[in-house]
């Protein structure tokens, strides 16, 4: 057997969903998702397991639109992702779980969902991310009501997305720079170049 055959077709389905495949292919993603399972079953790998797992639920949520079926996925692939310290998985797991609170309306335990992924996991967070959570927890306080902490978060999100958006532009102006030495560099070059080859013919007439 090939060990990287069940985490393929985990990804192949996952990439079904991304693009958004219609109803008609639903046999075919769990049929996808079978032979992963199988596969697992018989050679166990903790991570591929927490894939699959993850990509499942996806799938439910997707084409049954299941979202309590879906969360019993994402519920078994965040306790063995958490048994064996995955915690890059973790935020990402917790993300679908949040999702699926809000639609629920079940709004504070997808507040406490989100606070967990910025306060537990922000060392694996991208600034994006960060940005994300932090409205996460913004819009969850809202609608339960707790204005002022709303108000809160709302500051915290406008000091990040400036830090953030200075820090872009600082890098931008950086590589402006850094151009426009290279820029210069190069055309010192020439100059010299051209200097050469001029004196080199005046010693030549000479």
């Amino acid at each position: 057997w090939i060990p990287e055959l069940k985490d393929n077709y985990v990804k192949i389905v996952e990439s079904m969903l991304y693009v958004g495949v219609d109803i008609s292919m639903k046999d075919s993603a769990y049929n996808l998702l079978n032979k992963a399972e199988t596969l697992i079953k018989a050679h166990p790998d903790a991570i591929s397991e927490i894939m699959y797992l993850q990509v499942r639920g996806m799938t439910v949520e997707y084409f049954e639109g299941d979202v309590n079926k879906a969360d019993d996925y994402y519920v078994k692939a965040l306790a063995i992702t958490e048994q064996n310290k995955f915690r890059n998985f973790i935020s990402v797991i917790l993300s679908r779980r949040y999702y699926i609170k809000e639609l629920q309306g079940k709004f504070d335990e997808a507040l406490a969902i989100t606070k967990k992924i910025y306060f537990e996991y922000n060392n694996f967070l991208t600034p994006g991310d960060k940005l994300l959570q932090l409205k996460h927890m913004m819009d969850m306080q809202e609608k339960l009501g707790n204005i002022n902490a709303a108000l809160n978060l709302h500051k915290q999100y406008i000091r990040l997305n400036d830090s953030i958006h200075q820090n872009n532009v600082s890098l931008k102006v950086q590589d402006l720079e850094k151009k426009y030495e290279a820029k210069e560099k190069e055309t010192q070059i020439i100059k010299l170049n051209q200097m050469a080859q001029e004196q080199q013919l005046q010693i030549q007439k000479n």
